[in-house]
């Protein structure tokens, strides 16, 4: 159970660094943890929740949410191996 935890919040750690480093200019990082439902209801929060599944630019078939999970996992097996932990991590976060 514990190493379960231990993976879980690998992975929450892997997917809050990569939503920060995708939405840069877009997302402030959370101060402390008194302030995260203050956060989550942000308005640039909502917006850049609201682009995860649109493409990045018009030109490219990415979307938010796939550059998400191509800067956790640089290997596309590794991908596919842990999507069940990444959809878990991208509740928690988000």
């Amino acid at each position: 159970m514990s190493q379960h935890r231990s993976i879980r919040g690998t992975f929450t750690s892997k997917v809050k660094e990569a939503i920060y480093a995708i939405f840069v200019n877009e997302l402030t990082r959370i101060k402390s943890e008194e302030s995260i439902r203050e956060w989550k209801v942000r308005p640039e929060v909502r917006r850049c929740y609201k682009k995860l599944f649109k493409k990045v630019s018009e030109d490219q078939p990415s979307t938010y949410m796939t550059k998400i999970i191509e800067k956790i996992w640089k290997e596309k097996k590794m991908r596919q191996r842990f999507k069940s932990h990444l959809r878990l991590a991208f509740a928690r976060f988000i």
